[in-house]
This record gives C-alpha cells, structure tokens and sequence, in this order.
C-alpha cells in the first residue's frame, strides 16, 4: 500500500488541477480526502475551504441552513 502522505499529495494536485479547469465539485472532493488521510496540513484544510467557497459562490447560505436542520431534531 502506498504511504497515507503520498496520497494526501497525490489528491492534493488532483484538487488543483482540477480547480484549474474550473471543476470546484471535483476539487472539494479530492481536497476533503487529501485533509481526511493528512488532517493536521493546514494548506490542505485551506484549500478545501477555497474551493467549496468557489463552488457555492461563496453565497453564505450555509450557516442558515444549518440552523433550519438544528431546529428539525431538536424534538427527537
């Protein structure tokens, strides 16, 4: 098997070739298995919030979405 950082790497210029190409989806994916496989790399961690920012358009949405999903369980 290949070392877990060698992975981490190799997701991570998958990630940026693929913002590249304007892919953010993509990119979001191979950035959140490269922080999975390698959580303390900072620039990992920072390139998977750049690239979810680019593929929401940085709408802000999401934290009122969260709180709409909070209230739904409350009761269970």
């Amino acid at each position: 098997m290949s070392d877990p950082k060698t992975i981490a790497t190799k997701c991570f210029v998958a990630g940026n070739n693929a913002v590249e190409k304007g892919n953010y989806d993509y990119a979001a994916q191979m950035y959140a298995t490269a922080v999975k496989v390698d959580p303390a790399s900072l620039a990992y961690r920072q390139a998977l919030r750049a690239a979810q920012q680019k593929k929401y358009n940085n709408n802000g949405t999401g934290s009122s979405m969260a709180k709409m999903q909070l209230v739904a369980l409350k009761p269970r």
